[in-house]
């Protein structure tokens, strides 16, 4: 998926509602934070997670945000200007722009289901990192992404349209044997979910829908349907009815030797 544009903008937005304060959060945590680390995020979007990280590095450390979509960079760029410690670059995660050993820790937030070669970027990831260096990831189990209450034949369809938006469905069950097999160790997880019953612009779910929305129309879904299924969880919201239930999982693990 392309994050540029409307679909840039509406990914940005997912971020900034509770659910994504509270991931940026656990990622925080996992990394082990100290002064003087060098940091570096792959998919690093708007750079919302610049506030989590770069204020605990010290004068001495630096976060860096790569991202492949200029537009993005640009947003985070604008967004971050007076923090000195902190810059973002445009990059493939599978040729990372660094020399070996330059990062004390890597963190990716929903980007490792998004590339296709799993194996050739925690390659990159593992060369890029210092020896005992760690890597933090979160990413989605898609097929327990869902939204309640539209139509049931409806929902299955966008949501069947909607696997197409990244090619790992259920990366987190893969990656554990990815990261032995590419020279890591040390790999642990923990299990992120959560709900929402009720749909407004403060609430995952309802950007969610959005996204899911957008995405089916560019896959050809027709406005007429994407609009019938964005109605039916309005009207499952004022009922009662509405739900959305994600569930994530944060890995973490040390570039051996």
């Amino acid at each position: 998926m392309d994050f540029g544009g409307d679909i840039g903008t509406l990914q940005r937005r997912i971020t900034e509602v509770p659910e994504g304060a509270k991931r940026r959060v656990l990622a925080y945590e996992a990394l082990d934070v100290v002064p003087g680390l060098r940091v570096l995020e792959i998919g690093c979007g708007g750079g919302q997670l610049t506030d989590n990280i770069a204020p605990y590095l010290g004068a001495d450390g630096e976060y860096v945000g790569l991202d492949a979509s200029e537009e993005q960079l640009d947003v985070a760029r604008a967004a971050y200007a007076d923090v000195p410690n902190a810059k973002f670059i445009p990059g493939n995660a599978t040729a990372l722009p660094f020399d070996d050993g330059s990062f004390d820790r890597v963190v990716a937030i929903n980007t490792l289901e998004y590339i296709q070669d799993t194996s050739a970027v925690l390659a990159e990831i593992r060369r890029v990192l210092k020896p005992g260096g760690k890597m933090v990831n979160i990413s989605v189990l898609w097929d327990h992404w869902q939204l309640h209450g539209a139509e049931t034949e409806l929902t299955a369809h966008l949501l069947d349209v909607f696997r197409a938006h990244c090619p790992h469905q259920m990366l987190p069950l893969e990656l554990p044997t990815h990261f032995y097999r590419a020279g890591f160790g040390g790999v642990g997880h923990d299990l992120f979910t959560f709900l929402n019953t009720s749909m407004h612009e403060n609430t995952f779910g309802y950007w969610a829908a959005r996204i899911l929305c957008f995405f089916a129309q560019m896959k050809g879904v027709s406005e007429a349907e994407t609009n019938r299924f964005m109605g039916d969880l309005k009207q499952a919201d004022r009922e009662g009815r509405f739900g959305f239930f994600n569930a994530s999982v944060i890995h973490s693990a040390v570039r051996l030797p």
